[in-house]
């Protein structure tokens, strides 16, 4: 709480206009502008609320920072977009192997059916050899 009581304090200081005597004491060694301190220094809509005198700085600040951290910041977004598809691929990881089992499977039994005729195919030609030789010898006799 205390905290938050010096910052409303130091907040009522600056929209009024008024400063401590320890706040003017603090003040005068930095920039020797003793004078801003002293009253002079409000937050006011005519003084775009005390940030007037660092806009220029700040906004040159933020186009840099935009220059340095934007690539960063666009990998940072590729990265996150690449862990959801992660994410996903993980969770449907047993989808996508149910279908390279069902295709697996595909061949099995293709490859058996290739078999199983081949053989069905060879029995049928023995058959069928002795079926002729059979025929051939009644004809004969």
């Amino acid at each position: 709480m205390l905290a938050k009581s010096t910052i409303d304090a130091v907040f009522e200081e600056m929209k009024l206009g008024t400063s401590s005597s320890a706040r003017n004491s603090a003040m005068p060694g930095q920039n020797g502008d003793v004078s801003r301190y002293n009253g002079s220094f409000r937050l006011n809509k005519e003084d775009e609320w005390g940030l007037r005198s660092i806009r220029a700085p700040l906004t040159e600040s933020g186009s840099k920072a935009e220059v340095i951290f934007g690539p960063m910041l666009e990998n940072q977004g590729r990265e996150e977009k690449l862990r959801v598809m992660l994410n996903v691929l993980e969770k449907e990881k047993s989808t996508l192997e149910l279908t390279s089992v069902i295709v697996d499977a595909i061949k099995r039994v293709y490859m058996l059916f290739y078999t199983k005729s081949i053989l069905i195919l060879t029995l049928l030609r023995k058959i069928m050899l002795q079926l002729e030789k059979s025929i051939t010898r009644r004809r004969k006799s």
